[in-house]
């Protein structure tokens, strides 16, 4: 018997996982599909949650009745308030957390949840009658029925990643790309175009010489990203360490442009200018003479190091050059090299305020297929389509938020209103 939902959500990152949440707990019967029911929720990038203008996302999510604040709270290892110089508006929260726990907790979350069923799949095809959504084909054939569908598939649109000459299809590192799906959404007329993101190396924290480097220890102070969740002061036994490029790092890059995907002619997608490679950023600011590293832990038992600065697309043999004239780095074991990922995505001008195309009655858009990147945008977006995707298949009011009410309405009405040509 063919299998009918109110909802059914594509992809389980930080977009898919609560907007399955937030419809499943307003009654709507929901499906949430994913390649890999293991990797729901998981990091991609970098292992933290919050930061300038992040932060006030995170808590927006929290008080709306979303999950990510208490999903960081449970698995956090460190965490610190920033910009404490400047006044109360401007100090913000960011908390390194461990992945594994922050994947596991979803996963509880989402296993526990009521209305809400879980299925591992891969989706080739939407289902559209007189330009409404009425459900999705998977890969294996099987038919899922569906009054409303959000699509939070992040980059896994024709995605590709990148780094020095090198090129492979993938959704993300180890993850296979969703092709038939950007072929028809492309059949169903919208314009897909290509952005691209990136990520740092990964070394083994034994190989690390942190001696003399600046060490940012966990906060004194008891903190907690959920209004529902009591404030705690964590281990110090996971600090950041804080190193610098510097002159030689400068010059390897110089010498090595060509080496890079980024310049090499390789890439057709638009980066971030607020999160650049470091490449990018020798180019652009030459008369800087060193730029900060963060050596950010990934987990509690893990022994990987996030390399926070170091985004680049430079080949493996240059990242290890590049690396390695780092001070603290000079001997350090790369466990996976850094590279960038090309991906399809949507304008966002062609949405409702609601994250409802125009196009197609039912199916809503959320995360990085509408230009966006980071975590917390992402998740305020499947939090909102989640919403009203419940809301219109009851029959109730939809929920838009105004730009004096939340950052979550700024984003979401900078999206619609004038859309995208960078993440």
């Amino acid at each position: 018997m063919m299998r009918t939902y109110d909802v059914i959500v594509l992809g389980a990152g930080h977009a898919g996982c609560e907007a399955a949440l937030a419809a499943s707990r307003l009654g709507a019967s929901t499906a949430l599909l994913t390649l890999n029911l293991d990797e729901i929720g998981r990091l991609p990038c970098n292992p933290s949650i919050g930061g300038p203008g992040k932060s006030q996302l995170v808590r927006e999510i929290d008080a709306l009745g979303g999950q990510m604040a208490r999903i960081t709270d449970a698995s956090m290892i460190h965490v610190r308030r920033l910009n404490t110089s400047k006044g109360a508006a401007m100090q913000v929260w960011r908390a390194q957390v461990d992945r594994l726990l922050y994947k596991a907790a979803w996963k509880r979350t989402l296993e526990s949840s009521s209305h809400l069923a879980l299925i591992e799949g891969m989706v080739d095809r939407l289902l559209v009658d007189d330009r409404r959504l009425v459900g999705v084909v998977l890969r294996e054939g099987v038919e899922l029925r569906a009054r409303a569908v959000v699509l939070a598939a992040g980059t896994f649109l024709n995605g590709r990643i990148l780094l020095g000459r090198t090129a492979y299809a993938a959704g993300r590192s180890g993850e296979p790309p969703s092709v038939a799906l950007a072929t028809s959404l492309r059949e169903l007329g919208f314009d897909l175009q290509r952005l691209k993101t990136g990520t740092p190396p990964r070394v083994h924290r034994d190989s690390l010489e942190v001696f003399g480097l600046e060490r940012q220890d966990t906060s004194d102070e008891p903190m907690a990203f959920s209004f529902w969740d009591a404030p705690r002061v964590l281990s110090k036994r996971h600090p950041v360490f804080v190193t610098h490029t510097n002159e030689a790092t400068h010059r390897i890059i110089e010498d090595h442009l060509q080496e890079s995907s980024n310049y090499n002619g390789l890439i057709a997608g638009v980066g971030s200018r607020h999160c650049p490679s470091l490449e990018t950023k020798i180019v652009k600011f030459p008369d800087r003479t060193s730029h900060k590293v963060f050596l950010e832990p990934e987990g509690i038992d893990s022994a990987e190091i996030y390399l926070q600065g170091v985004y680049t697309a430079l080949s493996p043999a240059v990242q290890q050059q590049v690396v390695h004239s780092i001070r603290g780095l000079e001997k350090a074991h790369i466990l996976r090299y850094g590279h960038n990922i090309e991906y399809d995505f949507v304008d966002p001008i062609h949405l409702r305020p609601t994250l409802e195309t125009r196009a197609v009655s039912g199916l809503y858009f959320a995360g990085q297929i509408n230009g966006t990147t980071g975590y917390e945008e992402a998740a305020a977006q499947g939090l909102m389509a989640g919403i009203n995707a419940a809301r219109a298949i009851h029959g109730e009011e939809e929920v838009i938020l105004s730009r004096g009410e939340a950052f979550i309405g700024v984003l979401i009405d900078d999206l619609v209103t004038k859309g995208v040509t960078e993440p």
